[in-house]
């Protein structure tokens, strides 16, 4: 699989793997339960304008 990666895709790839050697030797601290529904934020999109895609203006 690695041998098809781009140099961005590995370079990603070698971070992510990084971050879980170090996560795993417990650099970072683990995530408190109560935390986690602060963690997943949905995202929502709104149309900026139901009106027609051409706007015109006077000056």
């Amino acid at each position: 699989m690695s041998q098809n990666l781009t140099s961005e895709q590995r370079k990603e790839l070698d971070t992510l793997i990084l971050f879980l050697q170090q996560t795993k030797d417990g650099k970072y601290a683990t995530v408190e339960e109560s935390s986690l529904r602060y963690a997943r934020v949905s995202e929502m999109r709104a149309d900026e304008c139901a009106e027609e895609s051409h706007f015109y203006g006077m000056r």
